[in-house]
């Protein structure tokens, strides 16, 4: 178990990009990145300072990402 620091959209947009993922599109307040035939959504809402722990976490484990 790893703890996990709070990310703000653009902090991991850019951790995305490092690990080869790209935007594809935009869906109202969430935008879909995609590497490799698979996809994950971010949700990017201008009043929300960071992302949710929980989701991170969640998104760094099943998409392998290195931070």
């Amino acid at each position: 178990m790893f703890k996990i620091k709070g990310y703000k959209f653009r902090e991991f947009e850019k951790i995305l990009k490092r690990n080869n993922f790209e935007i594809d599109r935009y869906s109202g307040d969430h935008r879909i990145y995609v590497r490799n035939g698979s996809h994950i959504t971010i949700p990017f809402k201008k009043g929300c300072r960071e992302l949710p722990r929980p989701m991170i976490k969640r998104l760094i484990k099943e998409n392998n990402i290195i931070l």
